[in-house]
């Protein structure tokens, strides 16, 4: 059993089924009514930059982590095939921005680092930063895509149902019950007995597994707007750190999102109600890229709440002592560019023995 139909679990009972398991996949609410259908549909291999995770975390989970994003533009590359446009799949390319000396040295390492499709840029070649004045270098990689997430999500439960998994959305679990030869999974229409249950359900995973408490939820605001004359943006935006994001969408309309470092406690919720305060930051924001002549309308202002865990790495694997139930959580915000493959690699631990992946829940 999969419980959460978002990014992670979808592709979780996907590549469950493709190996034949009897797959059931449940979600308290309806697939994407999480994370996954709040979120700006950035296909991007990397979180922080490559430059910014080594020196985290060592270039070993950099290059961990890297190689996620990587196999998951394969994965989501053989699932759409020829039919880009039906998720709206776009091989556009990224651009980061850097906002301090810190971040700029962080860019000049992952050149350094030698890989594919990633080099600086020039600020005066970067369409993406708008009018702004506050960044002061630019990384690109350009083999990172946006993706319309819902869509997407529709396509890999589509294949997964073709594969005989059984979805059974708006199914609240209250309690799991693990015992050495199953999991009960209690629900509200009544138990169900499960050989292995993954848990894939964001930040609430707490309510579900007390040794989760570390998990905790925080909150991302956005934004979309027409803007005239429309920006001449290709590219999927980070700036400062990931913590700001922008692209364009059909129609002359931009998305926008972040600023949550501006209300960093408020935003330490599961809430996921936009605020005004922070609308208004977003649009000051927004006014700001598009410059003073620029007309914008907004038309749909939204929140949704992340995962985030103490190291900014996330949770994959057996949890300790429960050897039965395994986890798929914490993706830190980069669920759509981690998620499906680091579900690959869950199932393929869980299946054939191989070496976990190096992200041990409960660390």
């Amino acid at each position: 059993m999969v419980i959460g139909a978002g990014v992670a679990g979808a592709w979780t009972a996907l590549h469950l089924a493709r190996r034949g398991a009897h797959v059931v996949l449940i979600d308290a609410a309806h697939p994407g009514a999480g994370a996954t259908g709040r979120n700006a549909g950035f296909l991007m291999a990397e979180s922080a930059c490559y430059g910014a995770a080594s020196a985290a975390h060592g270039e070993a989970i950099a290059r961990t982590l890297r190689s996620a994003g990587l196999a998951t533009r394969l994965l989501v590359r053989d699932l759409v095939g020829a039919d880009k446009s039906g998720v709206g799949l776009r091989w556009c390319g990224s651009v980061r921005l850097a906002s301090d000396a810190t971040e700029s040295r962080a860019f000049s390492a992952s050149e350094a680092a030698g890989l594919d499709w990633v080099a600086r840029r020039p600020l005066a070649r970067v369409a993406e930063r708008g009018h702004s004045q506050a960044y002061s270098d630019a990384l690109v990689d350009r083999g990172d895509a946006v993706v319309h997430p819902l869509k997407l999500l529709a396509r890999v439960l589509d294949e997964a149902s073709a594969l005989g998994v059984a979805l059974h959305p708006h199914t609240h679990v209250r309690a799991l019950r693990p015992a050495a030869r199953h999991v009960d999974v209690e629900t509200e229409r009544g138990t169900i007995r499960a050989n292995r249950v993954v848990l894939a359900t964001s930040a609430t995973v707490r309510r579900l597994l007390p040794a989760a408490r570390p998990v905790r939820p925080v909150r991302a605001q956005a934004l979309a707007a027409i803007v005239q004359p429309a920006p001449r943006w290709r590219r999927a935006v980070y700036a400062t750190n990931g913590g700001d994001y922008w692209r364009t969408l059909p129609g002359g309309r931009v998305l926008l999102g972040g600023l949550r470092r501006l209300r960093r406690r408020e935003e330490n919720t599961r809430d996921t109600s936009p605020t005004e305060a922070l609308q208004i930051a977003l649009r000051a924001f927004l006014r700001d890229l598009v410059g003073p002549d620029a007309l914008i309308q907004v038309t749909h202002a939204w929140a949704g709440t992340m995962a985030f865990t103490p190291d900014g790495l996330p949770w994959v694997g057996r949890v300790p002592g429960a050897a039965r139930i395994a986890l798929l959580a914490g993706l830190n915000g980069h669920g759509m560019g981690w998620g499906p493959a680091l579900a690959k690699d869950l199932v393929d631990h869980l299946h054939d023995a191989a070496p976990p992946p190096p992200f041990k829940p409960g660390r």
